[in-house]
C-alpha cells in the first residue's frame, strides 16, 4: 500500500502553472469554500483552509443521539469538501499535494497508526487521483468504527462517483447513510441535492436499474423541481411531495431555499419578435417553443397572458416604452443584435427585459436587462473545461469554413487552460484537400519525406508512415460534411484513437440513425440527449421542428427564464432545454451544455468519465459504461 509519493505523475507538468502559484490558487480556493459551507449547511465551524503544512482543525459540532460527534466534527469531511472544489477548479496537482501534505502531517502525530481509518481514507483519495478503480476499491474496503467515520466513508464514495460523473452511484452511496442529528441532516440533504442539481438533473426521467430504493425518492423530487416552469409551481410541487413523504430527509430538511412566502410571478408577458424579414423563420420557431412551454406548464395558461409585438413595426425604444405602458411584467425580446444593443444601452426599465441575443458586456447600461442566447462561446467554454479535466497538454485544432468555426476557434484560444496549448492548427478550405491537410498536421508527410531521403542514401527499405505521438486531443470546429472527411483521414493516418471533441453545431438537427464516428465527444443541448414528452409533442405538432428544433428549445428556455428571474437573480440555476442557465454579473445568462458521445453510430449521453491515469495512456474514456 502506498501512503505518499515523492515522485510526480508524468502528467504533473500540465498543471505547473497552477501549482507553482499555489498561494494564488488557494486564494481562489478560499472564495469557493465559503460557498461550500453554505451548501453543506455547516454554518458554525472553525476549520481552516489547508496550506499544505497543517491538518484542518476540528470544528465544534453537536452530538448525535448516540452521544457520538457528528460527521462534520471529523476533519476528513472537510477534506472531501475541499477536494470537491479542487476538482471543480481542475486543480488536480494541487489536490494531490494537498492530500500528500495531510498524510505527512497525520503521520507526524504522536501515536499515529498506519492502519487507522483516517490514514487509509486519505490514501484511498490519493490513489483515486491516479487510478479511479484502485481508489474506489480502497474506499469500499474502509471499515469505520463509529458514526462519524461511517459518514465520512459515505462522503468519500459519493465524492468519487461524482467525480466520475456517475450520478446514480453518487446518490446511492449518500442515501445509504442516515444522519442522526440536525446539523448533519441539513448538510446531508444539501449534499445529495448538489449532486442532483447539476447535469444529473437531466437524467431524472430515465429509469436507471442501478438506483437504490432509498435513492428513488430523491430522483422523484429532482424531477418535480427540475421540470417546474416557475417558482410557484416548484413550491406547489414540493409541498405536495412532502405530503407523500413526510419522513424523507428532504421533507424534514429542505435542501434548497423553500420560502413560505410566494413569489409574485409575472402575470403578463410581452414577446417582441420580428414577423417579417430574414429572422422571421427563426422568430416563428422561438415563438412556438415559447408557447409550447407555456401550455405545458400546469396552471400557467390560466394565470399568465402573453402579448405579441412585431419589432419591425417601430423603433425598438418606442416599442419598449409602449409595452411597459401596456402593463407587461416581463418583456422577452428583441432578437436581432442591433435592437438588443439599443435595449441594453438604454435606460433601465421598471420591468425586466430578457433580450434574445448577446452583445458585448462592456456596453451594458440597462441594469434591468438580461441577455439569453444560444451562442457557440458557451460550447467552447465547456470544451475548455473538458480539456482541463482530461489534463490535455497539447491539442490539434481543426477549423472549418463556416463563420461559426472561426468564431469558436478564436474563443477557444481565449479560454484555454493555462497548461494546454495548441500544438498545431489547420484551416479546412476544401473538402478534397482534407486528407492532405490532416497528414500535414499529424506530421505524416514529414515521416514520408524522411523515408524518401533515407532511400536515396541506402536504397529501398521497408516502411510504414508514422504520425506524431505528442497530441492528447483533437478539437474540431467543423460542419458535418467536414467532420466526415476528417474522421476518415484520421483513421487512414492511424490517429483514430485520439479523442475528438466537437461543438453542438456539428451534429445539429442530426438526432438519430446517422453514421457518426464512434467515440466522438460533443457538446449538446439536453433536449437532444434527454428527450421528454415536451420534445415529442413539439415534433408531432410542428413540421419545421426537424430543422429548427434548437430554436424551439431556445424559445422554451426564454419562457423559463422569464418565469424564474427571482431564482436566477439570487444565484440559483434554471435547468433549461438548451443547458443549465445562470446569470453572470453583467446580466448575461450563461448556458452550460451537456456532453454526448457517439456510440453505435448514434448520439447518446456521454458515459461515465473519470480522471486519466498513468496506466491508461491518457484516454478520456477511462471508465466507460
Amino acid at each position: 500500500m502506498r501512503i505518499a509519493r515523492t515522485d510526480k505523475s508524468s502528467m504533473s507538468p500540465m498543471c505547473t502553472a497552477t501549482t507553482n502559484s499555489r498561494p494564488l490558487a488557494l486564494a481562489c480556493f478560499c472564495i469557493c469554500v465559503g460557498l461550500i459551507g453554505i451548501v453543506s449547511g455547516c454554518q458554525s465551524t472553525s476549520h481552516r483552509i489547508p496550506t499544505g503544512d497543517t491538518l484542518i482543525s476540528k470544528p465544534d459540532s453537536e452530538r448525535s443521539q448516540t452521544g457520538e460527534q457528528g460527521v462534520w466534527s471529523h476533519w476528513l469531511a472537510y477534506s472531501v469538501d475541499y477536494l470537491d472544489t479542487f476538482n471543480e477548479l481542475g486543480q488536480f496537482v494541487a489536490a494531490t499535494e494537498f492530500l500528500e501534505s495531510q498524510i505527512e502531517e497525520f503521520r507526524a502525530r504522536p501515536r499515529a497508526n498506519s492502519a487507522s481509518f483516517d490514514l487509509l481514507a486519505l490514501n484511498a483519495l490519493l490513489e483515486f487521483l491516479d487510478d479511479p478503480e484502485v481508489g474506489l476499491d480502497l474506499a469500499r474496503r474502509l471499515e469505520p468504527t463509529n458514526y462519524s467515520e461511517s459518514g465520512v466513508k459515505a462522503l468519500i464514495l459519493g465524492h468519487m462517483h461524482w467525480v466520475l460523473q456517475d450520478c446514480e452511484q453518487a446518490v446511492n452511496e449518500l442515501s445509504k447513510f442516515s444522519p442522526m442529528h440536525n446539523a448533519d441532516s441539513l448538510a446531508w440533504s444539501r449534499r445529495v441535492w448538489n449532486v442532483l442539481t447539476s447535469w444529473c438533473m437531466y437524467r431524472v426521467q430515465e429509469n436507471q436499474p442501478q438506483r437504490l430504493d432509498s435513492a428513488e425518492n430523491w430522483w422523484e423530487l429532482a424531477h418535480l423541481v427540475g421540470s417546474s416552469i416557475s417558482p410557484n409551481q416548484r413550491y406547489e410541487r414540493f409541498e405536495q411531495w412532502k405530503i407523500g413523504h413526510p419522513q424523507h430527509l428532504a421533507a424534514r430538511f429542505p435542501p434548497f431555499r423553500h420560502d413560505s412566502t410566494r413569489y409574485n410571478s409575472p402575470r403578463r408577458l410581452a414577446l417582441l419578435l420580428p414577423q417579417e424579414g430574414s429572422l422571421s423563420s427563426a422568430a416563428q420557431a422561438i415563438r412556438n417553443g415559447f408557447l409550447a412551454a407555456h401550455f405545458s406548464a400546469s396552471g400557467m395558461k390560466r394565470n399568465v397572458s402573453i402579448e405579441f409585438y412585431d419589432t419591425e413595426e417601430s423603433d425598438i425604444s418606442l416599442l419598449v416604452d409602449r409595452v411597459v405602458a401596456d402593463g407587461a411584467d416581463v418583456i422577452v425580446g428583441p432578437l436581432d443584435k442591433d435592437r438588443v444593443r439599443a435595449v441594453v444601452r438604454g435606460d433601465s426599465l421598471p420591468v425586466p427585459i430578457v433580450a434574445l441575443n448577446r452583445v458585448s458586456e462592456s456596453i451594458i447600461s440597462n441594469s434591468s436587462s438580461l441577455q439569453l442566447s444560444m451562442v457557440v462561446e458557451d460550447d467552447v467554454a465547456a470544451i475548455a473545461k473538458k480539456l482541463q479535466d482530461m489534463r490535455a497538454e497539447r491539442i490539434l485544432l481543426l477549423i472549418g469554413e463556416s463563420f461559426w468555426c472561426a468564431r469558436a476557434s478564436v474563443a477557444l484560444k481565449e479560454v484555454l487552460p493555462r497548461a494546454t496549448r495548441v500544438a498545431d492548427e489547420i484551416l479546412l478550405t476544401d473538402l478534397s484537400e482534407i486528407t492532405d491537410g490532416v497528414s500535414q498536421v499529424l506530421l505524416v508527410a514529414q515521416s514520408i519525406s524522411r523515408h524518401e531521403r533515407l532511400e536515396e542514401l541506402i536504397g529501398e527499405v521497408e516502411f510504414t508512415a508514422r504520425r506524431r505521438k505528442d497530441v492528447d486531443a483533437i478539437v474540431a470546429f467543423v460542419d458535418y460534411a467536414e467532420f466526415g472527411s476528417i474522421t476518415a483521414a484520421l483513421r487512414y493516418h492511424f490517429a483514430g484513437e485520439i479523442p475528438i471533441l466537437v461543438a453542438e453545431p456539428t451534429f445539429r438537427n442530426r438526432v438519430q440513425h446517422v453514421e457518426y464516428e464512434n467515440g466522438t465527444l460533443f457538446t449538446s443541448i439536453p433536449a437532444v440527449l434527454y428527450p421528454s414528452s415536451w420534445v415529442a409533442e413539439v415534433f408531432d405538432s410542428f413540421t419545421d421542428a426537424t430543422n429548427l428544433f434548437p430554436l424551439y428549445a431556445f424559445g422554451s428556455d426564454a419562457y423559463r427564464v422569464a418565469m424564474n428571474i427571482p431564482i436566477l437573480d439570487r444565484g440559483d440555476s434554471v435547468f433549461g432545454l438548451t443547458g443549465v442557465l445562470s446569470i453572470r454579473e453583467s446580466g448575461v445568462v450563461s448556458r452550460q451544455p451537456v456532453w454526448g458521445m457517439v456510440a453505435q453510430h448514434e448520439l447518446t449521453p456521454a458515459p461515465v468519465i473519470g480522471y486519466p491515469s498513468s496506466s491508461q495512456s491518457r484516454s478520456l474514456l477511462s471508465n466507460p459504461r
